[in-house]
């Protein structure tokens, strides 16, 4: 052996390239792989503080002894993307913008489910809440009312009900 001989050490370009595209490539294969479940995330957070809503507007009619709203703002019965709309909890039997007044409760604010399709009930763009055991003013013969449709992806629609008893439920359809 010679002094002067040198062993070089380290990786060449074309293994460090070939390396690097296989893990963008896994990178990449994970980042599709989690999309779906963020969506599914925000679809059911949305859910939970939809009944969050309900339950806030059932008991405040009580606890106020007065009639609570629960309106939809911003919203039509045709399904649109957008997330300029809002749920407004309040005493007041009319509002109209998502800014909040003395009367208001609580606002759910629809900009934070970006890209969501929604629609309100044809009919109904709010619900009172009665002060006598919060029960939602329904229609006779009235079960539930699908207050909410939405969604992320049109294949897994959503629905938001309001039950006879105040509650919410969600489901697909």
């Amino acid at each position: 052996m010679s002094i002067t001989e040198s062993k070089e050490h380290g990786f060449t370009l074309l293994e460090m390239i070939v390396t690097l595209g296989i893990v963008l490539l896994l990178a990449a294969f994970a980042v599709l792989t989690f999309m779906p479940l963020q969506d599914q995330a925000a679809m059911e957070h949305l859910a939970i503080e939809f009944r969050g809503e309900l339950m806030n507007a059932r008991h405040s009619a009580v606890r106020l002894n007065t009639d609570v709203y629960v309106h939809t703002i911003n919203l039509t019965s045709t399904p649109t993307q957008t997330d300029n709309w809002c749920l407004v909890v309040s005493t007041s039997a009319t509002e109209n913008d998502c800014d909040g007044r003395n009367e208001t409760l609580s606002i759910l604010q629809g900009s934070r489910y970006r890209g969501l399709t929604i629609s309100r009930h044809p009919t109904r763009s709010s619900i009172r809440f009665t002060p006598m055991q919060g029960f939602p003013d329904f229609y006779p013969g009235d079960v539930s009312i699908k207050l909410l449709n939405f969604h992320l992806t049109p294949a897994k629609p959503m629905t938001a009900k309001v039950m006879f008893n105040g509650k919410g439920r969600v489901c697909g359809e």
